[in-house]
C-alpha cells in the first residue's frame, strides 16, 4: 500500500528483505537467542544446569550432535529445507531461528493481543530500513521510460535534454541532463559524461514513478489496512511495464 507502483519482482524482493526466512533468522540472532548444540556429555562435564537447556533453541538431534563433524563440510541432507521464494536452501539453524521469531510474535499475539503484536512487529521488523532503490535493475531504462510515458498517455513524447554543463574539454567535466515530457521534468541526473547524465536522468525518473507514495487530502501518508479507522485512499497500480 505504501508503494503501489512497485514492479512485482521488486515487491517480492522487498517482502523477502522484511519478512523472508534469512531476514527473520538474522533478527533472531540479533535478539541473542542461544542455540543448543552441545552434547549431553559436554553438558555433564561442564556441570551445566538442566534448566538452561529449556531457554535455548534446539534444532539438532542428540545423534547429530554426537556425530563427528569437519569444519566447512556439510552433507546435502543437512542443508535443511528449500525456500521457493528465494530459490535457496536454508540451513536447519537458519530455519530454526526464523521459526523462533515467528513463534515469539505468535505468542505475543495470543497472550498480549493484536495491538501489542502489531507494535512489536513495527518496532523490530518493519522499522528496519530496506534500500528499495538498490533493488531495481534497468537493462534498458530509456526504452522502459518511453513505454511508461505511452502507457500513462502523456501528451508529449519523452525527450532527454542537456540542462547544464561545465568543463567539457577538461578531465573533470560535469553534465546535468533531464528527462522531459513537454514542459514537465520527469527526472534529472548528473554525470561525468553526457551519456551518463542522460542515463541517470532516465533512471531517476523511473525511480520517482515506482517509489511514489500516495498521500491523503491533508498531505499525510495514507493508512495501511492493519491500522485503525482504515479507509482506502490510495491508488491501484496499473501493472508492470512491458519492454
Amino acid at each position: 500500500m505504501k508503494y503501489p507502483r512497485l514492479p512485482l519482482p521488486v515487491h517480492n524482493e522487498a517482502t523477502n528483505a522484511y519478512i523472508g526466512p534469512y531476514s527473520l533468522a538474522e533478527i533472531g540472532r540479533s535478539w541473542g537467542i542461544e542455540t543448543d548444540v552441545r552434547t549431553k556429555l559436554q553438558k555433564y562435564l561442564a556441570n551445566e544446569p538442566e534448566f538452561l537447556t529449556y531457554g535455548r533453541l534446539r534444532f539438532l538431534s542428540e545423534e547429530a550432535k554426537d556425530a563427528p563433524q569437519e569444519e566447512g563440510i556439510v552433507e546435502l541432507s543437512e542443508l535443511g529445507s528449500y525456500d521457493k521464494n528465494t530459490k535457496t536452501y536454508l540451513t536447519k539453524e537458519e530455519e530454526a531461528y526464523a521459526e523462533a521469531v515467528k513463534a515469539i510474535i505468535g505468542g505475543m499475539y495470543t497472550h498480549a493481543g493484536e495491538e501489542s503484536a502489531k507494535k512489536f512487529i513495527q518496532s523490530h521488523i518493519l522499522s528496519r530500513k530496506v534500500p528499495l532503490h538498490e533493488m531495481f535493475q534497468f537493462s534498458r531504462p530509456t526504452r522502459e521510460l518511453t513505454r511508461l510515458c505511452e502507457k500513462l498517455e502523456l501528451e508529449d513524447p519523452l525527450e532527454i535534454r542537456l540542462i547544464a554543463e561545465t568543463g567539457r574539454l577538461s578531465t573533470h567535466a560535469i553534465f546535468v541532463a533531464g528527462a522531459f515530457s513537454g514542459g514537465h521534468k520527469l527526472g534529472e541526473g548528473v554525470g561525468a559524461s553526457l551519456n551518463e547524465a542522460k542515463t541517470r536522468a532516465v533512471v531517476n525518473a523511473l525511480l520517482s514513478y515506482y517509489l511514489y507514495t500516495p498521500v491523503n487530502e491533508q498531505g499525510e501518508e495514507i493508512k495501511t489496512p492493519s491500522e485503525e479507522n482504515y479507509k482506502f485512499e490510495g491508488i491501484v497500480g496499473s501493472g508492470d511495464v512491458a519492454i
